[in-house]
């Protein structure tokens, strides 16, 4: 129970076998035992999701951001979540924040990869680069 390595793989490997609510569980408990470990962050902000919990989904995703400037993939899935709320001004803002420190290429490759129902935020740079 004092291993955060072991308890981030058993968040993987409940969240592979499609057990959210397991994953969840040692998410959480990974991210006591490493508060700083910024892709638990991540990883926990996507089961958030799936489990249909924005608002915590959106904090784990800033988290991440916060502790990893230049993690593109988290201000996708930010961006993502404020889409699934409606709120395309707040995700808008989300992609043009991550535009200073993330090159056009990356970032218009995750989205791209995420789905193009998100290439209407993307700035004209990263438009033409995907």
């Amino acid at each position: 129970p004092y291993n955060a390595q072991l308890l981030r793989r058993s968040a993987f490997a409940e969240r592979a076998r499609g057990h959210l609510e397991a994953a969840l569980g040692f998410g959480e408990a990974t991210l006591r035992l490493d508060p700083r470990g910024s892709s638990m962050y991540y990883w926990h902000g996507l089961t958030l999701l799936d489990l249909r919990r924005p608002a915590e989904a959106r904090a784990a995703f800033d988290r991440t951001v916060e502790l990893q400037p230049a993690a593109w993939y988290a201000r996708v899935k930010r961006a993502l979540v404020d889409v699934t709320e409606g709120d395309l001004a707040a995700a808008r803002r989300s992609m043009r924040a991550a535009r200073p420190s993330i090159e056009a290429g990356p970032l218009a490759a995750n989205v791209g990869r995420v789905g193009y129902d998100l290439v209407c935020l993307l700035d004209s740079a990263s438009a033409a680069v995907l």
